[in-house]
């Protein structure tokens, strides 16, 4: 190989060296470049998540999966949980047509008043909300008492407790007064004895027939 071949071969690999070292660098810039856009892209994801949130529509999870129900409003899902909790509760019979909830008058009442007592906001709450949520047509409240005083007391103690329980449910839950119809049975329909075989008193079962029972129709007739 010629001297002259030969420095021309070396020329022209000292030519090329600062070619791959700029082409390097420009790779290495174009690839900065990318980290730098997908890391604003993760932001800019990040914020629009925070604003979702902000605005309640983050992402409920799937119990035991830690699964993100993508596109669906918190509200909702929370919403249907607390009915959910609020049927379990109030221990309510559910049949194809109608949810029956059966609250017992100690819980509501004083012995022998038809106010309602403070303790039983909860559970009336629980209960304007199944209302609100679940009911297709009038909904029926209906008293009932023991059998300890007169036919004629009880009779009208159980319409005054059905109707102050409508009342309440209109004034704090907001339950249209025409979808709600009340009933007084008084001691007429019990589900406990009132008394032992011998006569004697049986507290536990006059609780029990101390009770407002609520249907709710579910299935429009």
């Amino acid at each position: 190989m010629s001297m002259k071949l030969l420095f021309q071969i070396l020329l022209a690999a000292f030519m090329l060296i600062p070619s791959t070292l700029i082409e390097a660098g420009e790779t290495k810039d174009m690839n900065q470049e990318w980290q730098f856009d997908s890391q604003q892209a993760q932001s800019k994801a990040e914020e629009a998540l925070a604003s979702a949130r902000e605005k309640d529509l983050s992402t409920p999870i799937i119990p035991d999966q830690g699964i993100p129900i993508v596109g669906i409003p918190s509200a909702v899902h929370s919403t249907s949980l607390d009915v959910e909790k609020a049927l379990t509760d109030l221990n309510a019979e559910t049949t194809k047509s109608a949810i029956v909830i059966t609250l017992e008058s100690d819980v509501l009442f004083e012995f022998g008043k038809a106010d309602i007592s403070p303790k039983a906001a909860a559970k009336l709450a629980e209960l304007g909300l199944i209302i609100k949520k679940k009911a297709s047509g009038s909904v029926k409240i209906e008293g009932h008492t023991d059998a300890k005083g007169s036919d004629e007391y009880n009779q009208k103690l159980s319409e005054r407790r059905a109707l102050a329980v409508k009342k309440w449910l209109i004034k704090h839950q907001g339950i249209p007064q025409d979808q709600i119809v009340t009933k007084g049975w008084g001691e007429s329909k019990p589900i406990a004895p009132n008394t032992y075989p011998d006569g004697s008193d049986n507290p536990a079962g006059r609780a029990k027939n101390r009770r407002v029972v609520i249907t709710i129709p579910t299935e429009a007739r």
